[in-house]
């Protein structure tokens, strides 16, 4: 596999879309005919990277969350079973559910899940408590494809460290690829006259230009929901300003440095976009309603994963069809531009009776002829050389350019155990700050001083 600074979630709430989703928390797989992104039947031919014989007719449950990208997961799950054999349950959880989910079950040795899709900042913590089987310890001879990506090598863990490394044990594989873009209006800024911006200082400018919240037309959007939504959201900001979280994560220096003059910049900014030319309830917007203000025309510019791309043209849902560009996320003064990882990874919990089938489905999914129908699907794909192949240029799928761009600056969230507790801290007192219960610094003063009491 590749080391590669990656190309980088998160509950879908159109309710048109989960209406024809499976239930969150609801048993079975409740699929339809294998499409695409556009409503197009996807290509039955893909062929089977797996043996398809470890387990001939073998039941896979997995556990996913209600993504963006969960209706390609869908799409190629009867294309799987049709060329195996084999059949797929998927479990649909809320994006905090399946957290909840997961701790609760690597608390236990039997496992009603064979296969299990996790958030990349969920990883460490249950690496760490032996939730996930190693995948030399179901197949001694699987060496994985060096195309796959493995994002900062999410996908390994050194027990010895405790945290993700290059001579780490194999662990899990990717499902989703994702990482941030800035997503615009191409039709807005070409009547402006002006390029995408590449700082933050020009995303301002334009926001300036177009924020018309009396006509419900807004300058920039980003996630502001308390908890994950507005901590992830807010990091390239940090990221781009010369910040960071702690003072060295992979050496294990974990001092927290958030509250310095890089932090006070990013979060200045931050706040500035936010509240100046944010629409109304900045802090209660999800993921979902960002990419609503997107698709409905009502804002100019919006940070968000790459995985929502697949709405943006979908007549279902968008009315700015073929007017949505993408670019990496800008650069803050002081620093370079940033686009933080959010891949989803795939492991085998240990209670799992049917380890070999899941891994075969593993094996399948990762598959360059697979994922290539996979990001036709909607999904963002997880390898290298189905950016550099063919389907780069098909204009539905013109992420992909900015994506392998925004790989040159991209940023994982730090591999530590107690991540998932510091996001916490992170998302409620940036969400404080952003309703205007408290101000930027005040909110970086409390976030170094809770954070550093789990730290240590």
């Amino acid at each position: 596999m590749k080391k590669i600074n990656v190309v980088v979630t998160v509950i879908l709430a159109f309710a048109m879309l989960l209406s024809a989703c499976a239930v969150p928390g609801q048993r079975g797989s409740a699929l339809s005919k294998p499409t695409d992104a556009a409503g197009k039947p996807a290509d039955q031919n893909a062929q089977s990277a797996g043996s398809g014989k470890s387990a001939d007719g073998q039941v896979i449950s997995i556990a996913l969350h209600d993504s963006p990208w969960l209706p390609a997961v869908q799409a190629m799950a009867p294309v799987y079973e049709q060329q195996t054999g084999h059949k797929i349950d998927l479990h649909v959880f809320p994006y905090n559910g399946l957290y909840e989910k997961l701790v609760t079950a690597s608390a236990v040795k039997h496992s009603e899940f064979d296969l299990v899709f996790m958030d990349q900042g969920w990883l460490p913590m249950l690496y760490s408590v032996d939730y996930i089987t190693p995948i030399n310890e179901v197949d001694p001879n699987y060496n994985p494809d060096p195309e796959i990506l493995e994002y900062d090598y999410f996908t390994r863990w050194n027990k010895e460290k405790q945290y993700p490394t290059a001579d780490g044990t194999l662990m899990t594989l990717p499902i989703n690829g994702n990482l941030q873009l800035l997503f615009y209006r191409t039709d807005i800024l070409e009547e402006l006259g002006v390029a995408p911006p590449k700082t933050w200082e020009e995303v301002e400018s334009i926001a300036q230009k177009v924020h018309d919240p009396k006509n419900n037309i807004y300058g920039f959007v980003t996630g502001g929901q308390t908890g994950n939504r507005v901590a992830y959201d807010f990091l390239p900001f940090l990221y781009s300003h010369g910040g960071s979280l702690f003072a060295d994560a992979a050496s294990g220096d974990l001092t927290v440095t958030i509250h310095n003059d890089a932090g006070k910049r990013a979060v200045d900014t931050w706040l500035n976009l936010m509240t100046k030319y944010g629409p109304p309830n900045i802090g209660d917007v999800t993921q979902a309603d960002v990419m609503s203000y997107l698709t409905t025309g009502k804002v100019a510019m919006g940070l968000t994963v790459a995985a929502q791309y697949s709405f943006m043209d979908n007549p279902k849902y968008s009315v700015v069809q073929n007017k949505i560009g993408y670019v990496v996320p800008p650069a803050g003064e002081g620093g370079n531009p940033a686009s933080v990882s959010g891949p989803f990874l795939m492991g085998i919990p240990r209670g799992s009776d049917n380890k070999e089938a899941a891994l075969d489905f593993m094996k399948w999914i990762t598959s360059k002829e697979v994922q290539i129908e996979y990001a036709k699907a909607g999904a963002v794909p997880i390898r290298s050389d189905v950016y550099d192949s063919e389907i780069a240029d098909l204009p539905e799928l013109r992420y992909l350019k900015a994506m392998k761009e925004a790989a040159k600056y991209s940023v994982s969230r730090p591999g530590v155990t107690i991540y998932p507790q510091f996001e916490d801290i992170l998302g409620l007192y940036l969400n404080k700050a952003l309703i205007g219960q408290i101000s930027g610094e005040e909110a970086l003063a409390k976030i170094a001083e809770e954070a550093s009491k789990i730290a240590k």
